[in-house]
């Protein structure tokens, strides 16, 4: 049997397919759920409680099929008392600092150069041994050395 699940919501989203809509929801665990229309659109009704921030009880079910035990949910309702608010994770800039000595323009195309190199082999222009000594002639190639 399924468990019940409470969380904070932390979006909602409308989606669907043909005629029929359903509400995809995010809890502040990163958890998604959807929550359909239910049985004579008695979820439907409900769906103005999906609201971001809010503390939602998601009553799940298990429909059963070959065996095989679907959850889904069965009915939804506010928490009373007060929970912890979600974290949102924001983006937070990472200095750029040089490993061993090599700049992310060096490391960009030392990428590019060992892509191409790939690239010749797979077509079949070069043996697989010799790769990485064709990687480096593209390399010297764009820096200007050849």
């Amino acid at each position: 049997m399924a468990n019940d699940i409470i969380g904070v919501v932390t979006s909602v989203e409308d989606d669907g397919y043909g005629q029929q809509t359903w509400k995809m929801v995010t809890l502040g665990t990163g958890e998604i759920l959807k929550v359909k229309s239910g049985r004579d659109g008695v979820l439907k009704a409900k769906w103005g409680l999906l609201q971001e921030g809010v503390a939602i009880k998601f009553t799940m079910q298990d429909y059963m099929k070959e065996g095989v035990a679907y959850p889904y949910v069965q009915d939804i309702e506010t928490v009373e008392g007060e929970l912890p608010a979600s974290v949102r994770a924001e983006t937070v800039p990472v200095p750029e600092t040089p490993v061993k000595g090599i700049s992310a323009e060096m490391k960009k195309d030392r990428a590019v150069a060992l892509s191409y190199s790939k690239d010749v082999w797979i077509a079949g222009k070069i043996e697989k041994n010799e790769v990485i000594e064709t990687a480096n002639w593209f390399l010297r190639y764009v820096h200007g050395e050849v």
